[in-house]
């Protein structure tokens, strides 16, 4: 397989993931509800006192009702907590988004460039060209070691002598 195919699938995998996050971003108030549905899921499986301690903080219980995957019970909390979480972390959420959404875009250039320069030095060294030409005459610049003087020379010859 030519290292050129290895390009391909990665340019396809992230430009999906590319569409996918601008189609998720589109839609604000979705894009946040999924975001902070997916950290209290996770939280709510790995540590319950993180989540209590949100609860308090925020004095509210459970996520979309009172007792959906609620660290504790408590009858003096009336609230739900997504409404709250929402309406006070909601932009952060979005921007955080949006900045992800940039280093996927420079990602997706970058790879680009990568795959462009491959191209243009895989041509390059396709078309038996030398990368650098001989020059015709070189110029050799003697220089003695006791005296400041320096004597040029020209030669049609290609090779140095030390």
């Amino acid at each position: 397989m030519q290292p050129c195919m290895y390009f391909i699938p990665l340019v396809v995998f992230i430009t999906i993931q590319l569409v996918y996050y601008t189609w998720l971003l589109l839609d604000r108030d979705t894009y946040i509800q999924e975001q902070l549905e997916l950290s209290w899921e996770t939280t709510y499986h790995s540590d319950h006192n993180a989540l209590k301690d949100v609860q308090d903080h925020w004095q509210c219980q459970g996520f979309y009702s009172l007792l959906d995957r609620a660290a504790y019970v408590d009858d003096t909390v009336m609230r739900p907590c997504f409404p709250v979480l929402a309406k006070k972390l909601g932009s952060t959420i979005f921007v955080w988004g949006i900045g992800l959404w940039v280093i996927k875009l420079i990602q997706a250039i970058g790879l680009l460039a990568c795959y462009a320069l491959y191209i243009y030095i895989s041509d390059t060294l396709d078309s038996n060209q030398p990368l650098a030409q001989e020059p015709d005459d070189l110029l050799i610049i003697l220089c003695d070691d006791n005296t400041t003087d320096v004597t040029f020379e020209k030669s049609s010859s290609t090779s140095f002598i030390k």
